[in-house]
């Protein structure tokens, strides 16, 4: 089974909507999906909400179709444990799936609890092992474990530990993506997304696709 392997906006250092004043230091959207197209990604996440157009999704799907690249899915982040981060998350979530309406292929909101930025959720390929059944979709981050010995040290919060370089191109850091390979085959998988803190640049881009490409495919 081949598994399509999609990117995601964060991997060109996006971390904020449109409406965030430091969207200022984002590279625009639609450079974003042009150079996604040029790298030979078809697929993409939309990153975080509000920084792809979504007023109306034909301008979305417009310049999504006219770069040939697929949108798979959403990202949404909350404190689940929180009754306001709740509420805004479930408000944002059916903002979200009206949009993911317009595109058929995109069937996919990732959830990020807090607990993704302490970077100590569990061993990723014994938890989808025991998931497997019920997970058709990945979003990986792989993670340099040296810096994040430092940031447990150091105390440092999750944003400066990705100025530190903490997330690193897949198959450089934590995960075993050989382990990984063994653990996907012959589950129904029907794709996943790199979606490092490690900034895409032409230099690492293609071949950072074709790495992730041999490690998951063989």
């Amino acid at each position: 089974m081949a598994i399509k392997i999609g990117i995601a906006p964060d991997s060109w250092g996006v971390w904020f909507p449109a409406s965030d004043p430091n969207n200022a230091k984002q590279p625009q959207w639609w450079r974003c999906l042009d150079e996604m197209k040029v790298v030979g990604y078809e697929g993409c996440e939309i990153g975080p909400w509000g920084y792809m157009p979504n007023d109306d999704p034909k301008v979305l799907k417009n310049a999504m179709d006219a770069r040939g690249l697929t949108l798979v899915g959403a990202t949404e982040g909350g404190n689940f444990l929180d009754d306001a981060s709740v509420e805004q998350m479930l408000k944002d979530i059916d903002d979200i799936s009206k949009l993911l309406k317009a595109f058929p292929s995109a069937k996919y909101i990732v959830l990020l609890p807090p607990m993704y930025t302490n970077l100590a959720a569990g061993e990723p390929i014994s938890f989808y092992k025991k998931w497997a059944k019920r997970i058709p979709y990945i979003h990986f981050k792989d993670c340099d474990l040296a810096v994040k010995a430092k940031m447990d040290e150091n105390k440092w919060s999750f944003a400066k530990a990705v100025t530190e370089d903490i997330m690193v191109e897949p198959g450089k850091g934590s995960i075993d993506f050989a382990e990984m390979h063994k653990a996907l085959d012959g589950e129904k998988v029907e794709g996943v997304v790199d979606s490092g803190s490690d900034v895409v640049t032409p230099d690492n881009a293609e071949k950072r696709l074709a790495t992730l490409d041999k490690q998951l495919n063989g």
